[in-house]
């Protein structure tokens, strides 16, 4: 799956990996959560958006009214609030998330879960300091380099799921959520993915 440059950066953990800050430093477009507008200086951007209360920001004064979107729905989290935003900004883009994993265990089982939920409405990546992690549902190509570590976790039992160009591969198989379908390996210069449901992929960076 390609990336977007489009960006929402979460509060969470900030890049240090390379290829994640070469992704943020040349985002066209990039909607903070809250404090993370005060991490993006580490690497002199500054946002164009930021979604929130702002209860978090240092320097309040930095930003603009223009680019501060106040969202007060307690219902959701920030980072909800921000592909909300995104939905409506811009339907029918691809979107990458940074920073939404790393700090909080429950904060990243949570993203997880947002990622899983609002893959049905848009292209949606999200980048930690280890992985390109996406959701695959159907019969897809992705591509990748030989000895890649990929990792395929659903949330529920998936019946029908067959690979290609992996080390481990299955064919019509049953997947269950445990830790069966960690740690695999590219072979080639592509994979393929057919499920029957949602699956969790992680695709080392």
């Amino acid at each position: 799956m390609s990336i977007g440059d489009k960006i929402i950066l979460a509060d969470g953990e900030f890049p240090t990996n390379s290829y994640a800050i070469k992704v943020l430093q040349n985002a066209s477009i990039i909607i903070c959560t809250d404090g993370s507008a005060n991490k993006l200086s580490k690497i002199n951007k500054i946002p164009d958006f930021i979604i929130g209360d702002f209860d978090s920001i240092q320097n309040k004064n930095n930003f603009s009214s223009e680019v501060k979107v106040e969202n007060l729905d307690q219902h959701n989290n920030d980072l909800e609030k921000a592909i909300a935003f995104f939905l409506k900004k811009y339907p029918g883009e691809k979107l990458t998330i940074i920073g939404a994993n790393g700090l909080r265990d429950d904060q990243n089982l949570a993203s997880l879960l947002i990622l899983d939920k609002y893959s049905k409405y848009l292209s949606i990546v999200m980048l930690s300091n280890y992985f390109k992690i996406f959701i695959n549902k159907g019969k897809n190509i992705y591509p990748c380099k030989p000895k890649q570590t990929i990792s395929l976790l659903p949330l529920k039992i998936i019946n029908n799921i067959t690979t290609e160009g992996l080390k481990f591969n299955l064919t019509k198989d049953k997947l269950t959520p445990d830790s069966l379908g960690i740690s695999n390996i590219a072979l080639e210069n592509q994979f393929m993915i057919n499920s029957s449901e949602n699956i969790f992929v992680f695709v080392e960076i």
